[in-house]
């Protein structure tokens, strides 16, 4: 019995990429698997696969940028596990780039909705549970653009940026509750939205079962790059 067998994992953007690529990896390693995301048919694809393969998955489709649906999800999780042990921030989108001058109100609201707030509805949500149990570990993917200066992306990068500062502060408060912080930087990677990028999402889920397996105490909290 491996380390994480029987582990419970709730992953957001679950259907394609990242999500779908950690997903599949670390229910090989015995880890039940929340699949989460608004594209029902992805969801269960993943979900068929993993079943076909001997894992557990379970395909939940939700709008993570509205609360109530958030809050349903919870309440569903929780009524069928004990414990949650990671929850892994995973969904985000660049979208397509768009100055400052050129954008909407709503475009930036829904930037920041799905790419800083809804880790915050996910995270709040399960925390209690992870608090309760003493244990738990908290995964949100990052970007690069974060450092880069590239004209269309102030949304993104800013919801991005965000997210950095809120998860370094959550290793601050939760560290003594048990919970671990981890921030992965997957840099360039292979996506729908991106189909010519260069890492791999394999590489990245590589990495995100590392984190789990060997939760590093100096790593706690600081941003991991999947890139030199």
């Amino acid at each position: 019995m491996n380390k994480i067998e029987n582990y419970v994992t709730i992953i957001t953007g679950a259907g394609t990429g990242v999500g779908k690529a950690t997903a599949k990896l670390l229910a090989s390693k015995g880890v039940t698997v929340y699949l989460i995301g608004r594209r029902r048919e992805k969801l269960e694809e993943v979900a068929k696969e993993i079943g076909g393969n001997g894992g557990r998955a379970y395909a939940y489709q939700a709008d993570i940028t509205k609360i109530e649906e958030v809050n349903n999800l919870k309440e569903y999780i929780l009524s069928q596990e004990s414990r949650i042990d990671i929850v892994i921030n995973n969904a985000g989108v660049g979208g397509e780039p768009i100055t400052v001058h050129d954008m909407t109100v709503k475009e930036w609201i829904e930037s920041i909705e799905l790419n800083l707030n809804s880790v915050f509805y996910i995270t709040n949500a399960f925390l209690p549970k992870m608090r309760e149990q003493k244990f738990g570990h908290v995964i949100s993917l990052t970007s690069m653009m974060v450092n880069l200066n590239y004209e269309g992306f102030s949304a993104y990068a800013s919801a991005k940026a965000g997210l950095e500062v809120f998860m370094k502060t959550l290793e601050v408060e939760e560290k003594k509750h048990g919970i671990h912080v981890s921030i992965i930087d997957p840099g360039n990677v292979r996506s729908e939205q991106n189909p010519n990028g260069k890492e791999d999402p394999i590489n990245i889920a590589r990495l995100i079962e590392n984190c789990v397996l060997f939760p590093d105490e100096k790593k706690n909290g600081k941003i991991i790059k999947a890139y030199n």
